[in-house]
């Protein structure tokens, strides 16, 4: 999860390599939840009876 990724970012133990590649998960999982939040917002649209779209 994030939290996890921006906890070990923290650590003054990691290097700067290993921060720049926790960096990169962390972009990774935004834009995974970013996709879903998007596809789950279009599923929540419904046709009205004028056949027009609008939010569940």
């Amino acid at each position: 999860m994030i939290e996890d990724i921006l906890g070990k970012m923290e650590d003054e133990d990691v290097t700067l390599d290993q921060s720049f590649d926790l960096y990169k998960q962390g972009i990774e999982q935004i834009k995974a939840a970013n996709a879903d939040l998007d596809r789950i917002e279009k599923a929540m649209l419904v046709i009205n009876e004028d056949g027009e779209l609008e939010e569940f």
